[in-house]
């Protein structure tokens, strides 16, 4: 009942009988067009006072002035930033040490590496890190890591170069273990990512990873 079109003014004898005025909304419509959104009124009114309610209310939130209100989000912000990078960091050297773990007890196959385990939560990107520091200290591995994400499974499938030339392919190899969680993914020859939801059949997945790769590698190139 409020939202009237508005045409620069020529709907009004003078725009001093428009009162409080007030900008909510600016955004594009159209090359050099722009539409601006405005309240005017009692609407604007009760608009100044909502958000003057809100900063308020954020103010004893944040124990500091209306005009500090500012700063002290951008100060707290700041330390989230810090806290996050900080955990980032304990989840990296956690994650290393589950992935040294599972190398040091990989099976070998005619002289591939079987990478195969269950790692911690993390980032993707952290699991990509994992998968080249893998790659640079097995030399020749067959890669599968299943993490456990509380309500989801992760999953990732990496070869070393030497695997993909004899024919292996990532994305062919994480389709079947995907389907065991209840999941599906793809990805290129070198590297696949999956995800699921059955969390509980990880193990089952990492047995079927298992018996893939020794399929796979039984025979010599």
């Amino acid at each position: 009942d409020d939202s009237v079109e508005f045409c620069g003014g020529t709907h009004m004898p003078r725009t001093g009988s428009l009162g409080y005025f007030k900008i909510i909304g600016n955004e594009p419509v159209a090359k050099g067009v722009r539409r601006l959104t405005a309240v005017t009124g009692r609407v604007a009114a009760d608009r100044l006072q909502t958000l003057s309610a809100t900063i308020e209310h954020l103010s004893a939130k944040f124990v500091c002035k209306p005009e500090e209100l500012a700063g002290r989000i951008e100060s707290l912000l700041g330390e989230v930033k810090g806290l996050k990078d900080q955990v980032a960091k304990t989840q990296a050297a956690g994650l290393s040490g589950a992935v040294d773990a599972v190398l040091a007890s990989a099976e070998s196959v005619n002289g591939v590496a079987l990478v195969v385990g269950k790692l911690p939560a993390a980032n993707v990107d952290a699991y990509r890190t994992q998968i080249d520091r893998v790659r640079q200290k097995a030399g020749s591995a067959f890669i599968v890591f299943a993490i456990d994400e509380g309500d989801k499974v992760a999953l990732f499938v990496a070869l070393t170069p030497d695997l993909v030339k004899r024919g292996l392919k990532s994305g062919e190899i994480i389709k079947p273990l995907a389907e065991i969680v209840g999941g599906k993914g793809g990805g290129k020859p070198e590297m696949a990512q999956a995800g699921g939801k059955d969390v509980a059949k990880i193990d089952a997945l990492l047995a079927k990873a298992a018996e893939i790769a020794k399929a796979s590698l039984a025979a010599k190139p």
